[in-house]
């Protein structure tokens, strides 16, 4: 398994736009392209970060072929950001894993 860390930064005004359209393109990432999913968070600084998890490097860095309708999602969550893309990207091997899912003891 490996981990995706992406950093956002979002244009003043486009916030909600930003998360919708990324909610909408996860999806779409985790179900054609075999991602096991993402969470979105966001620093007090105002920068959204998106940690993603794949199975292996090889599936995260496969020609991914996106639909037109898909694209269009993805170009819509990038026209919210500064740059029109992801600040930064970054790959990161598991060297221990301790993250839990069991969210219903904490609420």
């Amino acid at each position: 398994m490996i981990g995706v860390l992406i950093e956002f930064d979002v244009l003043e005004g486009k916030e909600q736009a930003f998360i919708d359209a990324w909610e909408r393109t996860t999806e779409i990432i985790y179900q054609r392209f075999g991602s096991l999913g993402s969470r979105l968070h966001k620093e007090a600084s105002g920068l959204y970060v998106a940690y993603a998890q794949w199975p292996n490097k090889e599936q995260y860095q496969a020609e991914h072929i996106w639909s037109e309708a898909d694209a269009a999602v993805r170009a819509e969550m990038r026209s919210t950001l500064v740059a029109g893309k992801p600040k930064s990207v970054r790959v990161l091997g598991v060297v221990s894993d301790l993250l839990k899912s069991d969210v219903a003891r904490f609420s």
